[in-house]
């Protein structure tokens, strides 16, 4: 009698292949979410104290709160930053242990990528408070670098990102400084509370730039956060080495490569100051990145506070017929590993083009595993569903299949490496323990075999449902704020950013630079810009506020400049409004001051060409009443170079400004009889609120915007 083709999945050896991995993904899901018992107080003061830490968290995010570049907050975390290190200098006197303080002041420019968007990012009277805590006699051996940055999202308290961080450096620097000069490390450790993160990591660039103590790091640790609520991982690192020394002195290690691989890719619209420090970027120095990750829809946003940290995370920072048989099966493997995630991914896609709402989920994510995952498993399932393994030629294919699919796996593992993925490490995982469940299934079907099986594949699943986990954590949070761009990938709590947006004029550039003091402007349109940042369309939210969008108007390009490039990423509406008034006594305005003809640059062997080429400089004065963040756009005939800063110059056609203090003077190279112009937008965060706002949405950035344009 010739045995079934046909069959189908047993129960009891399905549900303990069900069972044993419910077990291991559940147990990584608890190692994940795991913190240990947080330290009080009264902890020894050589000992770290998460309760003392987020006395820290507690001064920078609720008692000074907003601490945005060009605001007192965060003038009064420099303040209180500095204080504490002056104290610490006191506290380490005759000690034998060295405590230098810094407190550095940069102005400066840099090349910036984002969201594929290159222009020149230039910050003027930034600072940064540094702190080493060495040995006598070591003060200048190489260092290791602890980074965080106190300065808070526009809007945000920023107790996530990234006092949480800063308070756990503070913490750390008077536990070397208690425990003795006999306990401190080897090398010195060096303490960069970064004081403009947030404007594109500006304070990291500058202190590789500018800073005397850059020289003396020989590698750093970076502190970020995505999310208050944990769990820290390390999710970037350059030099392998960096890695290895991190698992062996971390007292709770966590890491996951493939956060590098969604980085590297640009998955994620984002950066950290990592990209500054490393050698893989812009850069010198090995080093690693650590973020929490938990609860990112806090992200820069209001509800970042120090409730939202929880218990325990600061205190974690811490031959023919076989390969024939073979190759079938890895043909099924391969047609399964496509399928688990296209056939979801299509029903998602599917689903959101039907209800032309994308990523609704969000607000509530187990309501995504209950949507895919069942559909996954099905998938899974299904091609090896009629294979009868309880036939004789059934008990011999099942190792063969095994087999297949460890093939598979390797292929997959080897095209990976080639271009540089870490995630190929799973692949190869998969492969080679593979090859170890199909010699515990070599002699037959049995429960015994199976379980010996699954016990092969264990380290492969744990790995795989913590890789799971991470993604979802990273990408469900982040792929949120891009939603209305990537429509059908995922939900999210709606992120509104609402202001007032004038567009203010001289009566004409003449008029301007023959005044003295501020130029007279007027207001001459006024509008209601709402703009999402998240899945849904802006006029979901524009509906829930009740604006009328009959008089919707069209986005010109420029709203939201001053925030550019991230500007590129929202989805506007622009309504009629009527001007705010008191928020600035005098409109900002560029002021033509001088002219005069200089010499081209690249004519200047030759008297007569060089004089037919001349160059007109002209000298323009760029006044803000108040401390701002802007972007200025440069157009006109033949520009040869601009700057914002003496001996400085640039050719790109923008850049993005944070000041603490009022606007420099700037300079501009033009042809004769060339047209230059100018656009200056100047956002400010001095805004009333948005009383319309539905309580399902969350308010990101209310500020209000001048824009204005100059022809000299």
């Amino acid at each position: 009698m010739r045995p079934s083709q046909g069959g189908s999945l047993k129960p009891a050896p399905l549900l303990l292949y069900l069972s044993f991995n419910i077990i291991l993904i559940g147990y990584s899901f608890y190692m994940f979410y795991w913190t240990p018992p947080p330290k009080p107080s009264t902890a020894p003061a050589s000992q770290f104290s998460e309760q003392r830490a987020r006395g820290h968290v507690h001064m920078l995010a609720e008692e000074i709160g907003l601490r945005s570049v060009a605001t007192p907050g965060l003038q009064a975390a420099h303040r209180y930053i500095w204080q504490f290190s002056q104290q610490l200098q006191q506290q380490a006197a005759g000690s034998g242990i060295v405590v230098q303080a810094a407190f550095e002041n940069y102005t400066g420019s840099f090349d910036f990528d984002f969201v594929g968007e290159r222009f020149v990012n230039a910050y003027h009277n930034i600072s940064n408070i540094m702190l080493q805590v060495s040995r006598q006699g070591s003060e200048q051996q190489p260092a290791v670098l602890l980074v965080a940055h106190h300065d808070s999202p526009v809007g945000s308290p920023g107790a996530g990102d990234d006092a949480s961080n800063v308070g756990v450096m503070m913490e750390l620097a008077s536990n070397l400084v208690a425990g003795g000069a006999a306990n401190l490390p080897a090398s010195p450790v060096m303490f960069l509370f970064s004081g403009a993160e947030e404007p594109l990591c500006q304070s990291a660039a500058a202190f590789m730039a500018s800073s005397s103590w850059a020289s003396r790091v020989g590698c750093f640790i970076n502190l970020e956060s995505i999310g208050p609520g944990g769990s820290p991982i390390v999710f970037q690192h350059a030099g392998a080495w960096t890695i290895e020394a991190y698992a062996k002195g971390a007292a709770y290690p966590r890491g996951a490569i493939v956060a590098q691989d969604i980085f590297d890719a640009g998955l994620v619209l984002g950066d950290t100051d990592f990209r500054q420090l490393s050698y893989l970027h812009r850069g010198g120095l090995p080093g690693i990145d650590v973020a929490y990750l938990l609860a990112g829809a806090a992200y820069h946003t209001d509800r970042d506070t120090l409730a939202a940290i929880r218990p325990g995370v600061l205190q974690a920072l811490p031959v023919a017929d076989a390969l024939r048989v073979m190759s079938k099966a890895a043909g099924i493997s391969c047609i399964t590993f496509v399928s688990t995630m296209a056939v979801p991914a299509a029903c998602g896609a599917l689903r959101a083009w039907a209800t032309g709402r994308p990523m609704v989920w969000f607000a509530h994510p187990i309501v995504a595993f209950l949507s895919y995952l069942p559909i996954s498993i099905a998938v899974l399932l299904l091609p090896w569903s009629h294979m009868n393994y309880d036939s004789p030629q059934g008990q011999q294919l099942l190792p063969y299949h095994m087999l297949g699919g460890a093939l598979l796996n390797s292929l997959v593992a080897a095209v990976l490496t080639r271009f540089g993925v870490g995630l190929a490490l799973i692949f190869a995982m998969w492969s080679g323990f593979g090859v170890l469940a199909a010699l515990a299934m070599a002699r037959g079907f049995s429960m015994t075999a199976l379980l010996g099986a699954l016990l092969a594949t264990a380290l492969p699943i744990y790995c795989c449902a913590e890789t799971a986990l991470v993604l979802l954590v990273v990408l469900i949070s982040r792929m949120s704020l891009t939603g209305h761009i990537f429509s059908g990938l995922g939900d999210a709590i709606v992120g509104m950013l609402g202001h007032v947006h004038y567009t203010a004029a001289a009566a004409d550039a003449a008029a301007a630079a023959g005044t003295d003091g501020p130029v007279p402007m007027r207001v001459v349109n006024s509008s209601w810009v709402i703009a999402s940042s998240d899945s849904i369309p802006a006029g979901v939210l524009s509906d829930a506020m009740g604006f009328n969008r009959s008089e919707a108007q069209a986005p010109t390009g420029n709203e939201w400049g001053m925030i550019y490039p991230v500007s590129k990423l929202l989805d506007l509406e622009l309504f009629p409004a009527e001007p705010a008034a008191g928020v600035v006594g005098h409109l900002p305005h560029v002021k033509l001051l001088a002219t005069r003809p200089v010499p081209h640059p690249h004519n200047r062997t030759n008297a007569a060409a060089a004089a037919a080429a001349a160059l007109t400089q002209a000298h323009l004065e760029i006044f803000t009443e108040k401390p701002c963040w802007a972007t200025f756009k440069i157009s006109g005939v033949d520009i040869a170079r601009w700057s914002l800063f003496d001996g400085e110059g640039w050719t790109e056609a923008a850049a993005f400004i944070a000041s603490q203090q009022r606007g420099s003077g700037s300079s501009i190279a033009k042809r004769k009889k060339g047209a230059a112009g100018i656009a200056v937008d100047v956002g400010e965060d001095w805004g009333d609120g948005v009383a319309r706002m539905p309580e399902w949405s969350t308010l990101t950035y209310e500020a209000t915007i001048y824009i204005s344009s100059w022809d000299f």
